[in-house]
């Protein structure tokens, strides 16, 4: 890994709330991260299921690692979120975030929460706007 994704990875799992979730940054690149957590039972819902605001937090780890992995700033513009099946404590859940199209002031990303399972939990599509580009 290169110094400046080593400090993006670093940033990325000291921020304060990522230590709340325990995020893991398992792979990272340009335009590309997969990022991970352990579904804990403080994560649960009244349903005694995984919270979706925890199942986005994930997503939205893995879509700043990737869309910063660049030697540029970049910021979320817009993110829609898919549920598709729920997740359960103990679940060890995995985001990967992939780019599919990045200008020089907008990049665009789909990222797929799975399961240890390999099921898919959510599926999400990202925006983001490159305020200082590297192009």
């Amino acid at each position: 890994m290169d110094n400046h994704i080593l400090e993006i990875k670093n940033k990325i799992e000291n921020e304060p709330y990522a230590k709340i979730f325990n995020i893991k940054i398992e792979e990272l690149r340009e335009g590309y991260s997969k990022v991970s957590m352990l579904a804990r039972k403080d994560f649960n819902n009244m349903f005694s299921i995984i919270q979706g605001g925890a199942i986005f937090s994930l997503a939205d780890f893995a879509f700043a690692a990737a869309v910063n992995a660049y030697k540029s700033m970049a910021v979320a513009v817009n993110i829609n979120i898919n549920y598709i099946k729920s997740a359960i404590e103990g679940d060890t859940l995995t985001a990967e975030a992939i780019e599919i199209s990045r200008g020089k002031r907008v990049s665009t990303y789909i990222i797929s929460v799975k399961n240890d399972k390999d099921e898919l939990i959510a599926s999400i599509h990202a925006l983001a706007f490159i305020k200082h580009s590297d192009k």
